[in-house]
């Protein structure tokens, strides 16, 4: 009888992706500056509330981590919570949930003041050597002086986003956004359409480490290693585990429902020499080419031996 291994491709049982804030293991502290003015609307401050808590998905939490404060601004700047107030995702999003709506004017100038003497200060929460990132939404011109505030923030050394909608002038915007401009400012004329800003916002305030060299990942592979081998023996009678360091830590088998890992079924697929079970023909002899030239050569898709 041939020989047959398990080949699994890790990062198809990997769940989505959480970050710190900042990329790899840095601490993070974020504070979202949102506009609470009377023009943005009831039913549109709702939509906010859900780009808030769509950007906090996608944080790791934690006190070592990324820690998340929230100001609103209208005629005045309130305070809704403090970095390191809430050390979870879910109490994060619940107050998110229960901020109320301010609705009068529109100081971001003020906010963007109160975010350098007070968000991103000891005594509020930040932390020493953190990374500081603060995100800024706006539906609309501000009623006051931003140029000085918006400034200091960069020079400061904080990372700045600047997320407009409706009436929003760009060149603030512009103004607010760290360098390069164009990959920190982000407008958009529909409040409808401020959650594809989100995941724009996501890939760039989560910077993805090298997934051959996150301990994450080679300690999961180790495990589904072992429950790949365990597989093997119990289903297939006669195979080879040609161990981690073959075809780049993948594993070689027949097409079918591999291991259920954080909540997703893989799959994997029955090779021979030089043929393969096409996944149309699984349960009758079907054995196919590797390849789909015909001519019986799965060069392509084994490795010698």
């Amino acid at each position: 009888m041939d020989d047959y291994v398990l080949q699994l491709h890790p990062l198809t049982f990997l769940p989505s992706p959480v970050c710190s804030g900042g990329g790899g293991s840095s601490a993070t502290d974020l504070v979202f500056l949102i506009d609470g003015s009377k023009s943005v609307r009831p039913e549109n401050f709702e939509l906010v509330k859900k780009f808030i808590n769509q950007i906090v998905d996608t944080l790791d939490v934690s006190d070592k981590l990324a820690q998340v404060g929230l100001v609103q601004y209208s005629s005045s700047v309130r305070q809704e919570f403090p970095l390191g107030r809430f050390h979870t995702k879910k109490d994060i999003k619940a107050a998110v949930r229960n901020m109320s709506y301010m609705e009068k004017g529109t100081m971001t100038g003020a906010a963007l003041k109160y975010l350098i003497d007070n968000s991103f200060t000891v005594s509020s929460g930040a932390r020493p050597g953190a990374q500081k990132v603060g995100i800024v939404f706006t539906d609309g011109r501000s009623q006051d002086y931003i140029n000085d505030a918006a400034k200091k923030a960069k020079d400061l050394g904080f990372k700045m986003f600047a997320v407009g909608v409706g009436n929003a002038v760009e060149d603030e915007l512009r103004e607010i956004a760290s360098e390069p401009v164009a990959e920190h400012y982000f407008y958009t004329a529909d409040f409808k359409t401020i959650n594809q800003i989100g995941k724009k916002l996501q890939k760039k305030i989560c910077v993805e480490e090298d997934p051959c060299a996150c301990e994450y990942l080679v300690k999961f592979q180790a495990k589904v290693e072992g429950l790949l081998q365990a597989l093997t023996r119990k289903h297939i009678p006669s195979q080879r585990w040609l161990g981690p360091g073959w075809g780049a830590g993948q594993c070689w088998g027949r097409r079918g429902h591999g291991p259920t890992l954080n909540g997703v079924r893989g799959s994997v697929v029955m090779w021979g020499p030089g043929k393969r079970m096409d996944e149309d023909a699984v349960g009758g002899d079907g054995w196919k080419d590797g390849n789909s030239d015909g001519d019986g050569d799965d060069s392509d898709h084994t490795k010698t031996r």
